[in-house]
């Protein structure tokens, strides 16, 4: 989370000398400056805390696209079904199944971070011992475009199977 976004939610206080990380819901305390240390730990759990509600949103998602992929596959019924019908339940089931593959992909980026941070803190542990007095300089790791990327199809197939599904479900009878 950028310290512009901490910012504007009241957590992170930028000032000409320090950052200054304040509790939101004590605003009459007197602003303490924290060491550099006290800011990056604090910083630190709550980006931890982030990524772990984005990764839970995540599985909550796939858990229940998989449900309703399952719901949809063995409830299918033999009937006849008129063109339009027939279209938005292919549509709905396609969207489904594409959101779940992209979901995993995007869900894998999470995996992928995790990865790039411990092999990060491998490589400056082993450069700090060749230097041992150089200060650390921070570690950050992004998801590649590809994990971003499968995330926004991820959500625009979910959309568009709750709207085929939706307008299936107002056609049939």
């Amino acid at each position: 989370m950028a310290v512009a976004q901490l910012e504007s939610l009241g957590i992170v206080r930028h000032t000409t000398m320090n950052p200054v990380i304040t509790d939101a819901s004590s605003r009459s305390e007197e602003i303490r400056p924290l060491s550099e240390k006290e800011c990056f730990d604090r910083l630190a759990v709550l980006i931890k805390e982030k990524e772990a509600k984005r990764y839970a949103w995540f599985r909550h998602l796939l858990l229940l696209s998989s449900g309703g992929m399952t719901v949809l596959v063995s409830l299918r019924g033999t009937s006849p079904i008129g063109c339009l019908p027939h279209l938005c339940m292919a549509a709905g089931v396609v969207s489904l199944g594409l959101g779940i593959l992209s979901g995993a992909v995007a869900l894998h980026g999470e995996v992928w971070t995790a990865r790039d941070l411990v092999v990060q803190m491998g490589q400056y542990s082993k450069k700090i011992q060749e230097h041992p007095s150089e200060p650390f300089p921070g570690i950050l790791s992004n998801n590649p475009k590809r994990y971003r990327v499968a995330e926004w199809l991820f959500y625009i197939f979910l959309v568009i199977a709750v709207l085929a599904l939706v307008v299936y479900a107002i056609v049939s009878k």
